[in-house]
């Protein structure tokens, strides 16, 4: 398992929409194995920006899941609509990151 990060950019006033779009597309996606894990927007900075964070089988399944899910044509038919309310995509695939084996870390933990 691993994590997939989207940071999407919305055009101006379009949040509702987006919002729409994607209650039709994230049971899809569930059904392909992935999880939402949580789903936020920004209120303080860049304005109409959407932040994903989906757990997902691997990376290597993650463009494959996407295309299996929009072969569907009730998911093709909203996924066409993201065209509307979505001026950038950015997609990065997250890997877990530990932080046990860091020395400085280790030596803290000692001396308390």
């Amino acid at each position: 398992m691993g994590f997939m990060f989207a940071r999407v950019q919305l055009k101006y006033g379009q949040l509702a929409r987006f919002q729409e779009i994607m209650s039709h597309i994230v049971p899809a996606m569930e059904s392909k194995g992935w999880r939402l894990m949580g789903a936020y927007r920004t209120t303080l900075g860049t304005l109409y920006e959407v932040w994903d964070l989906w757990e997902v089988p691997d990376a290597n399944a993650t463009q494959s899941d996407l295309a299996a899910a929009v072969a569907d044509p009730d998911v093709a038919a909203w996924a066409v609509r993201l065209s509307e309310c979505v001026e950038t995509e950015e997609l990065r695939f997250l890997a877990e990151l530990t932080y046990e084996d860091v020395p400085a870390l280790k030596n803290a933990a000692r001396s308390s």
